[in-house]
């Protein structure tokens, strides 16, 4: 939950989600009016002919209908009803702000009453007894009650929830130290640890108590005697753990049955899909790293300032080398046999995607490598568009449009204004248009044959050129943006204009600028304009090239960021 919930004597699991829409502002309606709004139990509305009601501008809900909807029992008894709650009854009388808790006896700021056979209660005196938490949303209008599923009334769990993990729940004592809950009814362990890793990962809890680390798993046995200056999250059945020595930490790795598999050292140990990474640097500032599986054993290690899991049996491994002057990282990537994909001299790999395919960079061009390892194209093209749709993705080079299949041939020449991802045995491009003539897209077939021309496309990937009613035209004294009715709304015709996203970029003799949908000038006189990523361009951050450097820049003119 977003913030603390405050234990008071405790009515259980009540009213888990209550959506009530259209409550920023409650206004002083008539007594008893009814307020006709939806309730939600765990995002599922309950059907009732039963609503809300107002009193005097305090919104009352009827107690019945959400009991039936979690499950309660209760019975009448003269002016009162009794809810069989989990942990014990509620009773609440009608005319009366007494209401008796387990027992206890509580006072509500105002008084639940009964109407037509339905007892009605005040909201705000629910949160208020239960120790809810209230959310409040503007827009749409609506307070969310979250699950009071709370614990029952001990005198060493009042407090609130740390961290909630699934069955299991860590608890804040009225002592300042934390313990831990099962399914939030039963305590695992009571408040007795200064502090907790929050966080339960393969079975076990990382708790400090008396100044010292330790960790136990959720049964009790103890994996790790309180003796290290700091412990991590278990990973894969084992934790990086640290020792101080001579004022500076050393990190080490144990396993799950506590024993010390990697001897704590200087420098920096993290997890990296199911690995673990030692990373320091030697007494002539050399970096190395080595990686470590779960049981200490090393897989691979070299002169390398940083690793990092790349795929399966690959490593994506950093080099910091001198570049103009100046420290910068390089990249490569290395089979854990120690032979190289990729020589470490790139300024960028990324990782995989989704489609098995990654993008690696020379600070120009970029080429493509699967997640086997085998490097499909060098770096040649100005953008390669993962991911890829079949065994086809969009390549570019300056303004023109290909695509390259899944061993780096291209299939569909770089000739097109723009290309969509490759879908049901088609390509779909934007073909430039002659002397005279729009741009057209055409849908080709494998062989590359056009198939169709088309008067929409809906783009998976970017939008297409076309804005509706604007048209490129080339015509004599140059390329116009043209409405429906063969009107230029531009000012004066260009030297060239070409689709961007929802925009279009133009180049004249001041330069590169960009116009809205509209014909509306939005940047200009600029060396050279493109998107950030042509994947998305919705954001609309346009990447504007200069002579003094790289300007980050929204259609509306906000600067991000220079460089």
């Amino acid at each position: 939950m977003n913030s603390k919930i405050s234990f008071k004597s405790v009515v259980t699991s009540v009213f888990a989600i209550l959506f009530l829409c259209q409550l920023l502002f409650v206004p002083s309606y008539s007594l008893d009016m009814k307020y006709e709004m939806p309730l939600f139990l765990e995002y599922e509305r309950i059907d009732s002919q039963v609503h809300p009601m107002l009193d005097n501008g305090e919104l009352f809900v009827p107690l019945e209908l959400i009991a039936d909807a979690i499950g309660y029992s209760y019975e009448y008894v003269n002016d009162s009803i009794v809810v069989h709650g989990k942990h014990g009854d509620i009773v609440f009388t009608d005319g009366s702000p007494n209401v008796t808790v387990f027992g206890k006896e509580i006072t509500l700021y105002r008084a639940p009453f009964r109407k037509n056979n339905v007892f009605y209660i005040p909201y705000k005196s629910l949160s208020d007894m239960l120790g809810l938490n209230v959310y409040y949303n503007d827009t749409p209008s609506y307070i969310q009650l979250t699950d009071p599923t709370l614990l029952p009334p001990r005198s060493e769990m009042i407090g609130y929830i740390y961290s909630y993990q699934g069955k299991y729940a860590f608890f804040l004592g009225t002592n300042g130290k934390y313990g831990l809950v099962s399914d939030l009814e039963q305590i695992v362990f009571p408040a007795k640890w200064e502090a907790v890793v929050p966080e339960i990962s393969d079975g076990y809890i990382c708790y400090q108590q008396d100044g010292k680390w330790g960790a136990i798993s959720v049964d009790g046995r103890e994996v790790l005697a309180p003796e290290w200056d700091s412990l991590s999250a278990f990973r894969h059945g084992a934790v990086v753990v640290g020792k101080i020595y001579h004022g500076e930490m050393l990190y080490g790795l144990a396993d799950e049955y506590g024993r010390v598999v990697f001897n704590p050292r200087e420098g920096t140990i993290k997890h990296s899909n199911g690995y673990f990474i030692s990373s320091y640097k030697d007494d002539d500032g050399i970096g190395h790293s080595i990686v470590l599986t779960n049981e200490g054993r090393s897989i691979l290690s070299g002169e390398y300032d940083d690793i990092d899991t790349w795929a399966d049996g690959i490593f994506r491994v950093m080099q910091l080398k001198r570049v103009n002057g100046r420290m910068t990282p390089r990249y490569g990537l290395i089979r854990n046999d120690g032979t190289f994909i990729l020589d470490i001299e790139y300024p960028r790999i990324d990782d995989v995607d989704a489609s098995g395919y990654a993008v690696f960079s020379d600070g120009r061009k970029e080429g493509v490598v699967n997640r086997l390892g085998r490097k499909l194209c060098s770096p040649k093209y100005d953008r390669i568009l993962l991911p890829y749709s079949g065994p086809y993705v969009v390549v570019r080079n300056s303004d023109n449009y290909g695509y390259l299949d899944n061993y780096g041939k291209v299939v569909v020449e770089l000739k097109y204004a723009d290309a969509l991802p490759f879908q049901n045995n088609y390509f779909t491009v934007l073909e430039k248009p002659a002397y005279g003539h729009s741009y057209r897209w055409l849908k080709l077939g494998v062989n590359q044959e056009a198939v169709k021309e088309l008067d929409e496309v809906v783009d998976l990937a970017h939008k297409k050129a076309e804005k509706d009613t604007l048209s490129i035209v080339q015509t004599e004294e140059g390329y116009e943006l043209q409405n429906k009715d063969g009107v230029n709304v531009l000012e004066m015709p260009y030297k060239k204009i070409e689709p961007l996203g929802r925009y279009f970029k133009v180049r004249g003799d001041g330069g590169v600028g960009i116009y809205g949908p509209e014909g509306l000038i939005v940047l200009f006189a600029y060396e050279d304009v493109s998107l950030y990523d042509a994947t998305d361009l919705t954001s609309e951050i346009f990447v504007l090239e200069t002579k003094s450097g790289t300007i980050f820049i929204t259609a509306s003119g906000e600067v991000l960021l220079k460089h």
